[in-house]
């Protein structure tokens, strides 16, 4: 192994030391999340379940990166529905802040998820992606305990968006793939974790960039039902229908319906 190769993979190691030690020490991130997750936040993802006629009662949910449960919770109550709930986070905190019993907490790393194969009829990943390395494995997961049949859908923040953090990054990110046509997901540029107890972009740690989601979901057997990426307010909400500027959307969420033959694309 190429002494490059080396300091990459011990930065890697360190950088996962990092993120473990800030999710499972800072409860005042977790707070905030409590606060400020409601129905009003979801709504983007709950309007598109609607339009997808989904139906929850009597089914199987995991919410992966679950936080405080607040989606499970908000799920809930807007659909009026009964249905078996599971919650993971990496963070131990996660278990205080899921106060509704009937949400079951399971600490687990969302890159290895302690489940048997095809075990649920709905997986949900909301703004989790970006908190960790190599979101494919994240992603390769969630298609592994999703039943045939089943539903997965995941919202991250898009990378190309001007609105970011990192915004001059992605733009040129964005003109450097158009030319040499990169579209894998693992193959995103890995940015400067800043630990923040304010949440949001800044306490991000991969750049997932939208068109190349949507191409690390193809990869599997299945359908994309719903596939979006947008900007909050202003000026881009107009823009955002263009086809090269919808890329730059500062959010992105993906609705994916595995197939019954379950198998990757090879």
């Amino acid at each position: 192994m190429s002494q490059n190769k080396q300091s990459l993979l011990l930065h890697n190691k360190n950088l996962e030391k990092q993120l473990v030690n800030f999710y499972s020490s800072d409860e005042t991130y977790f707070s905030r999340m409590e606060k400020g997750h409601d129905e009003k936040y979801y709504e983007p993802i709950l309007r598109i379940l609607k339009k997808e006629n989904a139906f929850f009662r009597k089914k199987k949910v995991l919410d992966v990166g679950s936080g405080t449960g607040t989606f499970i919770r908000v799920l809930r109550k807007v659909f009026k529905s009964s249905f078996e709930a599971v919650g993971t986070d990496i963070s131990p905190f996660g278990r205080k802040f899921h106060k509704d019993k009937r949400i079951k907490f399971i600490l687990a790393d969302a890159r290895k998820l302690p489940f048997k194969d095809e075990s649920f009829d709905f997986v949900f990943s909301i703004d989790m992606l970006e908190h960790i390395l190599n979101p494919q494995e994240a992603i390769e997961e969630m298609y592994r305990v999703t039943k045939k049949g089943g539903l997965i859908l995941i919202r991250t923040r898009n990378y190309r968006s001007p609105l970011t953090t990192h915004n001059f990054l992605s733009v040129v990110e964005l003109i450097k793939d158009l030319v040499k046509d990169k579209k894998d997901l693992s193959r995103t540029k890995r940015l400067k974790p800043i630990f923040s107890s304010c949440g949001g972009d800044k306490d991000a740690v991969s750049a997932v960039f939208a068109d190349r989601f949507k191409v690390s979901l193809e990869k599997f057997q299945g359908r994309i039902l719903t596939f979006k990426t947008w900007t909050k307010d202003g000026i881009w909400k107009v823009l955002n229908r263009l086809p090269f500027v919808k890329l730059l959307g500062s959010m992105c969420l993906i609705l994916f319906k595995k197939t019954e033959s379950g198998q990757k694309i090879k």
